[in-house]
C-alpha cells in the first residue's frame, strides 16, 4: 500500500492559499499519474543491479529524478550506526543542510526549532512523507521527502529538490516518491543483507587467522630429557586468555608457566600475546619464579589497563637435584601426585594477580620431586567445569579426579579434560592444562 499524504495542512509549508490545493494550478491524478506509477513499478525489478548505496542513489537519480522534470537534487540518506543519525549518499558534507533546509519547511516544527538548524530530535517529523512549499525569500524551490522503512526501523530517506521557479511539487508527486521509497527499501535490505553477510564472512576469517597465531604463542609439547609433558588447551571461545609455557634452560633445569588473563575474546588474547612473551623473555634470563613475576607485575602494572590483570602460576624444577620452586599470583594452586596415589596441593597463592596493585611482593614455596612424580597445573576454567554443589571451586573435584586416575600423565590430562568436555554447565571459560611426569632423575644431565 502506497502511504499517501494524509496529515493536517499544519504540516505543509507556504503560503495559506495554497494549501490543501495542488500547486501550480495542476490537477492531482490523471493520466499522468498513471503512467508514472506504472513506469516506476516497471523500475523496480532493475533495482537489484545496487550493490550498495552509491548504486543505489546513482540509479534513483538517473531512473526516477527524470520522472519529476522539475527536480533540481536527489539525495538518498541512510540510517547511520545510532539511531538518530542519517548520511547523505551523494554529497555528506552538505547532508546536514539539506536537511536543516527541509525541516525549515516542516510546519509541525516550532518556528525557533526551525530556524536552529538539523537536530536529531526531528527524526519523527522524517519518518513519514513530507511536501515542503517553495520559499523565495531563500531562495530554494519545492522539497518532497520519503521514508525508506522496513519491519525495523527507518532504513533511510529520499529527498528532492525542484529548481527555483519551476513548477512546484504536489501531492501526486509525494505519493510517487513514496512509492520508489517502498522499492527502495528492498534494495537497501538486501544491501544490508550481503554486507552482512560477508561481514561475517571477513569476521571468520579474522577470527581463524587469529586463532592459528595464538596458537604460535602456545609451545607444542616439548621434549624434555627426564620428562614426559603433556599440554591441552580449550577456549571457551574461538580465542582466549589462556596460556601455558614450559622452558627448557639445559642440563636438567625447566620453568613451566600457566596463567589466565581476565576477560575473553580477542582482549584478552591480545594481553596473553604480550604477557606470555614478557613471561618466556624472564625465564630465559634465570630469573627464579618468585623474581620473575615480581618482575611481570612491574611490567604488567605500567603496561595493560588498569581493568586487566592475569594470574600465574610458575613452577621451577631442578631435575639433577630433585627440588622444585613455586610461586603463585593469584592462580589456582599447582598440584602433585605422588605415585601411590597421594594428591598434594603445592602451592596456595602467595599474592593477588599480576597487575593488581604496583611494587607487589610475592612468596615461594619448595618442595622435593622423585620418580613417577606428576606435576598438574590447570586454571580456572578447568575447575569450574569441575565444579560440584559441594565443592565451591571445583578444586575437591579435581583432586578427587587425579587421585582416581591410571599413574600416568597422559591418563591424567585425557580424564581431566573429558570431564571438562562432558561437564554438565558447559565450558564458560577458558580450560588449559599443563602438567609433566619426571621418568628419571640422572645425575649426569
Amino acid at each position: 500500500m502506497i502511504p499517501r499524504l494524509v496529515r493536517p495542512a499544519a504540516n505543509m509549508g507556504g503560503p495559506p492559499n495554497q494549501r490543501g490545493r495542488s500547486p501550480g494550478g495542476r490537477s492531482p491524478g490523471g493520466g499522468r499519474d498513471i503512467a508514472r506509477r506504472r513506469e516506476i513499478l516497471g523500475l523496480a525489478g532493475n533495482l537489484s543491479v545496487c550493490r550498495d548505496a552509491r548504486q543505489l542513489c546513482d540509479w534513483l537519480t538517473a531512473h526516477v529524478g527524470r520522472l519529476f522534470p522539475q527536480t533540481q537534487l536527489l539525495e538518498l540518506f541512510v540510517a547511520g550506526e545510532t539511531p538518530d543519525e542519517l548520511v547523505a549518499v551523494q554529497a555528506p558534507d552538505s547532508g546536514v543542510t539539506l536537511l536543516s533546509t527541509l525541516c525549515a519547511g516542516i510546519e509541525s516544527l516550532p518556528p525557533d526549532q526551525r530556524r536552529s538548524g538539523w537536530s536529531p530530535k526531528f527524526m519523527p517529523h522524517l519518518t513519514v512523507p513530507n511536501l515542503v512549499w517553495p520559499d523565495a525569500s531563500r531562495g530554494h524551490g519545492g522539497m518532497l521527502s520519503a521514508p525508506i522503512v522496513a519491519r525495523t526501523g527507518l532504513l533511510g530517506l529520499v529527498v528532492m529538490t525542484a529548481t527555483p521557479g519551476a513548477e512546484e511539487f504536489a501531492a501526486d508527486d509525494l505519493d510517487m516518491l513514496c512509492l520508489v521509497a517502498m522499492q527502495a527499501a528492498h534494495v537497501l535490505q538486501q544491501i544490508r543483507k550481503v554486507g552482512n553477510a560477508a561481514d561475517e564472512a571477513w569476521m571468520r576469517q579474522d577470527l581463524e587467522a587469529a586463532k592459528e597465531l595464538q596458537r604460535t604463542f602456545l609451545p607444542s609439547e616439548p621434549r624434555v630429557p627426564g620428562l614426559r609433558v603433556v599440554a591441552d588447551y580449550r577456549p571457551a571461545y574461538d580465542i582466549g586468555g589462556d596460556f601455558y609455557d614450559l622452558i627448557d634452560h639445559g642440563r636438567g633445569r625447566i620453568t613451566a608457566l600457566v596463567g589466565d588473563v581476565s576477560g575473553k575474546g580477542i582482549a584478552a588474547a591480545l594481553l596473553m600475546s604480550r604477557i606470555s612473551s614478557e613471561l618466556r623473555q624472564l625465564a630465559a634470563r634465570n630469573f627464579d619464579p618468585q623474581e620473575m613475576l615480581v618482575r611481570a607485575n612491574h611490567w604488567l602494572e605500567g603496561q595493560s589497563p588498569s581493568h586487566q590483570f592475569a594470574s600465574v602460576a610458575a613452577i621451577d624444577v631442578d631435575l639433577r637435584l630433585g627440588t622444585a620452586r613455586v610461586t603463585n599470583a593469584g592462580h589456582p594452586s599447582p598440584l602433585l601426585r605422588k605415585p601411590n596415589g597421594m594428591v598434594i596441593r603445592l602451592a596456595d597463592a602467595s599474592g593477588p594477580p599480576l597487575g593488581m596493585f604496583p611494587s607487589q611482593s610475592y612468596g615461594v614455596e619448595r618442595f622435593r620431586v622423585a620418580i613417577g612424580d606428576i606435576v598438574v597445573l590447570v586454571t580456572d576454567g578447568v575447575l569450574e567445569a569441575l565444579n560440584q554443589s559441594d565443592d565451591g571451586v571445583g578444586m575437591f573435584s579435581l583432586v578427587k579426579l587425579i587421585a582416581r586416575c591410571d599413574h600416568d600423565v597422559d591418563a591424567v590430562r585425557k580424564a581431566i579434560m573429558s570431564a571438562v568436555k562432558n561437564a554438565s554447565g558447559g565450558l564458560r571459560d577458558d580450560a588449559t592444562l599443563l602438567a609433566f611426569q619426571i621418568d628419571e632423575l640422572p645425575a649426569s644431565l
